[in-house]
């Protein structure tokens, strides 16, 4: 494909820049003894080059996966919302305002930024593209109705894990553990737990309007 014409070029140089950018901040993070670790540099990276050459198949894959992660993103954003109790999250506004708007600004750009890739892959050169390569107009469709399912089921399936984790005797155990400790001041909810035979260690977050703690429980 020409690159004059080649529709898949912006999503490429998009994805190149992410790529490189993030390699960057994991080199920065390393030299100054942060914990960050990504598998997404390497795929954007690359994914970047072959958009950018204008290869169909990388098309194909990319798209398949921009998708999903804008399927599994939405997802995630209700799932937060349907396990997340609102008096935590409204204490968490506002006592930690600065870390909850950054972590939604930075969240908003990567959905906006997904979303517009998805828009990009579907536009009518892009369609156009896959056409001339040997593809029929519905393997687009196709690739992306499977990547939005997959990402949903995926989405559905967490949920329903959860919901039953949440209802199980493990949650109950914590939360008692915890208010033992605590006392009746604060309210507690569970964000991780880990359960080997009869050894137990979990993450408990206690909360009141003016204070968050994070707890961690053994028994």
């Amino acid at each position: 494909m020409q690159q004059s014409i080649n529709p898949f070029r912006k999503v490429g140089i998009v994805l190149l820049v992410i790529g490189i950018l993030d390699i960057g901040y994991m080199i920065y993070s390393i030299f100054n003894g942060f914990s960050y670790t990504s598998s997404f540099n390497i795929f954007a990276v690359v994914a970047g080059i072959f958009l950018i050459r204008g290869n169909l198949i990388a098309a194909l894959i990319t798209r398949f996966f921009v998708t999903f992660f804008v399927a599994a993103v939405f997802g995630a954003v209700i799932l937060y919302f349907y396990f997340m109790p609102i008096d935590l999250i409204m204490v968490q506004i506002k006592l930690q305002s600065t870390s909850i708007l950054s972590f939604a600004l930075i969240l908003s750009c990567v959905i906006a930024i997904l979303i517009w890739m998805c828009i990009q892959f579907s536009t009518s050169e892009s369609i156009q593209a896959f056409i001339d390569g040997g593809y029929k107009s519905t393997i687009p469709k196709l690739i992306s109705f499977s990547a939005a399912a997959a990402g949903t089921l995926l989405m559905i399936l967490i949920g329903v894990f959860f919901n039953f984790i949440y209802s199980s005797e493990v949650i109950t155990k914590a939360v008692k553990s915890a208010q033992e400790q605590y006392g009746n001041n604060y309210q507690y909810h569970v964000t991780s737990f880990n359960i080997e035979d009869d050894h137990g260690i979990a993450t408990v977050t206690a909360y009141n309007n003016e204070a968050i703690k994070t707890i961690e429980l053994e028994w």
